[in-house]
């Protein structure tokens, strides 16, 4: 017994010399060290020591951390400066900041991206513009890639989804194309875009741009259109031209040369940050039975249509040629 009492008495002294007076920190603190410090910003799972000296008084630790959170997984390396106090291991310096990547597990499926993940929204949120999304902060830029910010998407098909490993995080292309509506009027888009996270910047940042295959004007025919003179509704309206009914009587209106193609036509129906005048509407010319105003005595000389409006704005030409301008005809919604 009295030998036993020895050998315990042994152990409880060495345990307390290792904790109070080892040469190094243990393992064990310095990943609850690092844990603790705060400073990275991904849950710390597994420190690695890559490298370390040292003295009876001072320590230094090369580090490589690693974790995960939600879908990503992230590494990062760093170092660890200790210092001893009163027999104890103390933390006095550390960067564990240096060379953070982050990676994600798997290419995410259509409906992941439709739905969102990653913190990010769904991919509805990001198609009318092009955006900076970095650190959860959204930024604009100067004009959209559809018709509106209040449009309505449908009929998504994908193409082939991609993942590519960069400095410090990756990026994710495809294309999209579907259908989007505003107002009646509907397009039909093929977008490319890349979702590409830093981790550095601790946040994604979006990128898209858009091409339009076809713009279908349909809804908007039987709506009404009034000003303070004229009352009637829109006849038809295609790519090529709309015709309306005013008081009874019917009268047409092409497409302007300029505005034949369906790019440029997209091009002027999408909302714009900066717009100017024309930015946003389409020219139409007279093409059948011209429109006479009896307020102003002319005849109208050419129409602009405007999505984001609602209106078409007609324009006339008196017998002097002196440009008038009519209160615009506003569509009913």
């Amino acid at each position: 017994m009295k030998w036993i009492k020895v050998f315990a008495v042994l152990v409880l002294t060495c345990l307390m010399l290792a904790a109070c007076g080892s040469g190094k920190p243990s393992q064990k603190q310095i990943e609850s060290d690092v844990q603790m410090s705060g400073i990275v910003q991904f849950p710390v799972e597994k420190v690695e020591i890559t490298e370390s000296h040292g003295d009876k008084s001072d320590y230094y630790a090369r580090v490589r951390l690693s974790g995960s959170e939600d879908i990503f997984s992230y590494s990062a390396n760093g170092y660890a400066k200790y210092r001893k106090s009163d027999g104890r291991w103390i933390l006095a310096d550390c960067d564990l900041s240096s060379d953070v990547k982050a990676t994600i597990k798997q290419v995410p499926t259509e409906q992941e991206i439709l739905n969102g993940f990653g913190g990010l929204e769904p991919l509805e949120f990001y198609l009318p513009h092009s955006y900076y999304y970095t650190a959860k902060d959204l930024v604009d830029t100067e004009r959209s890639n559809g018709l509106s910010f209040e449009s309505q998407f449908g009929n998504f098909a994908f193409s082939e989804i991609t993942m590519d490993d960069m400095d410090s995080g990756v990026r994710i292309s495809f294309g999209v194309t579907c259908d989007e509506t505003y107002h009646g009027v509907s397009a039909v888009e093929s977008f490319h875009m890349q979702y590409i996270y830093d981790a550095n910047d601790n946040g994604w940042i979006i990128w898209g741009s858009a091409e339009c295959a076809d713009v279908d004007y349909s809804g908007l025919v039987g709506r009404t259109v009034r000003n303070h003179e004229m009352d009637g509704y829109i006849d038809s309206f295609s790519a090529d031209g709309f015709t309306l009914v005013i008081d009874g009587e019917t009268y047409g209106f092409s497409v302007a040369e300029e505005y034949r193609d369906i790019t440029s036509q997209f091009e002027h129906l999408r909302w714009r940050d900066n717009s100017f005048l024309g930015s946003d509407t389409i020219r139409y010319v007279p093409s059948y039975n011209d429109l006479y105003s009896e307020k102003h005595g002319a005849y109208v000389s050419q129409a602009w249509f405007s999505l984001q409006d609602m209106t078409i704005r007609l324009d006339q030409s008196s017998f002097s040629m002196n440009s008038l301008g009519l209160y615009p005809l506003e569509i009913s919604e």
